[in-house]
């Protein structure tokens, strides 16, 4: 989980903070700043004031800790928002991949009419989530 905490996190000036380790000791989630590659330490600034605060964060599951690689906090030039892009990177390894689960199936209705309804296409849109969040979990599973 990734964004705009709105906290420095580790910051004990901010009400906020106790809190937020409160949940994060609850979920079973760690933060990942310490894993910032670059020398900036802040997420936030405010042009006109100068203001900086590292307010955007990532916790991710003390069980995928391992995955996770690095963090960088990005400045292109192209942003047009008062906060920096915050990037994490993660080692996803599934193991060996059965293939033995495969799906095949038509998603779309046996029709002639070439008019298809808002519900129609929602329904189908939902088979294929279901179908490929099945497939993911098979996969991590290695079932």
């Amino acid at each position: 989980m990734g964004g705009d905490f709105n906290c420095e996190f580790r910051s004990l000036d901010h009400s906020t903070w106790p809190l937020l380790c409160e949940f994060m000791r609850e979920c079973d989630l760690s933060c990942t700043d310490h894993l910032i590659s670059d020398d900036r330490c802040y997420t936030y600034f405010q042009q006109t004031t100068g203001a900086t605060s590292h307010i955007d964060h990532f916790v991710i599951s003390k069980n995928l800790f391992s995955c996770s690689q690095a963090v960088s906090i990005d400045d292109d030039g192209s942003n047009l928002s008062d906060h920096l892009p915050v990037t994490m990177i993660c080692n996803l390894s599934l193991g060996s991949v059965n293939t033995d689960y495969a799906v095949s199936r038509s998603y779309l209705p046996e029709s002639n009419n070439t008019a298809i309804s808002c519900d129609v296409i929602k329904q189908t849109l939902y088979l294929i989530i279901t179908d490929l969040m099945i497939y993911l979990l098979v996969l991590m599973l290695d079932v």
